[in-house]
């Protein structure tokens, strides 16, 4: 619980971090035995703001590139999220945060299909993708996989091909 506080406080901050796509194959290594396509990624200093849930987004959350975060606890799909991507090149991708300190974190495949379904509802069907973001301690980052879906069977879902997975590490000092 506090690695998600510390990460809910630092992300709309902004700023550089360590990031990289995640794929279902497991990772192509280099000959120093670490993930090839790590990189940098910014994002942008946004503005936070707590929402009671996922279900009824109103249209000041939906066209804003705010940083959206849970009341309490945590969204049914995803920890937090900026559902208009500042860092995409058509600036109308969701991008969806999950926090962990856990290598294996499912995700629940039930809940995400749904919540994708009520984005494409109320924004329109105009992204071609959601970036599925997990956000885990520096640490963590070079070792963490791509996560498996739990709950049905999303892989068969139309949803599937538009989810992108991807890691962020950030620093915990």
């Amino acid at each position: 619980m506090a690695f998600k506080a510390h990460a809910h406080a630092l992300l709309p901050k902004g700023g550089k971090f360590r990031y990289r796509i995640l794929h279902e194959a497991g990772e192509l290594l280099n000959s120093s035995n670490r993930p090839y396509n790590m990189k940098n990624i910014t994002l942008h200093r946004t503005e936070a703001i707590e929402i009671s849930n996922t279900v009824n987004f109103d249209d000041r959350e939906l066209s804003s590139r705010k940083y959206l975060k849970p009341q309490s606890g945590n969204f049914e799909a995803a920890d937090s999220g900026i559902l208009r991507d500042s860092d995409s090149d058509s600036k109308n991708i969701p991008r969806l945060f999950q926090m962990t300190c856990n290598v294996n974190h499912g995700v629940n495949g039930k809940t995400l299909d749904a919540l994708i379904d009520k984005l494409k509802a109320r924004m329109g069907s105009t992204y071609h993708k959601v970036k599925l973001t997990m956000v885990v301690p520096l640490y963590m980052f070079e070792q963490f996989g791509c996560q498996s879906y739990n709950k049905d069977d999303f892989t068969n879902s139309k949803n599937f091909k538009l989810v992108e997975q991807s890691v962020i590490g950030l620093p915990t000092d």
